[in-house]
């Protein structure tokens, strides 16, 4: 699970162009507000500044990294606990307030969102 940021785009390579292929669909007619239409424009004109940068990539996927690698730890500590006490990594649990870290769990969800979605 360590590694799914960094063997994504690997990934993304070679299952973007079935999905892709899979996924077409036919354009429906929308009728838009012109208010509508700037809005539209500003995102599609960030989405194409952005789609390629290997920078905002790596930055996304290491700002990702370290939430999942510790979620896992944790999880597997829970696990491990029961049956094999020995495997236990002594990872504590976060002893905050939930109004403490919702915040930044919100930044890590909608940044695994934006990574998933395709750009």
């Amino acid at each position: 699970m360590f590694v799914i940021p960094f063997i994504g785009p690997i990934l993304e390579f070679f299952i973007k162009p079935l999905f892709d292929w899979l996924g077409k669909k036919e354009d429906t007619k929308v009728k838009l507000d012109s208010n509508d239409v700037e809005v539209i424009n500003a995102r599609v004109q960030a989405i194409i500044a952005t789609k390629d940068d290997p920078g905002i990539r790596l930055a996304r996927d290491a700002a990702m990294w370290f939430p999942i690698a510790y979620v896992n730890v944790y999880i597997w500590d829970r696990m491990m606990d029961i049956s094999h006490p020995e495997l236990v990594w002594g990872v504590k649990p976060l002893d905050l307030p939930w109004e403490n870290y919702m915040p930044i769990m919100a930044v890590y969800a909608f940044l695994f969102a934006m990574a998933w979605r395709g750009k």
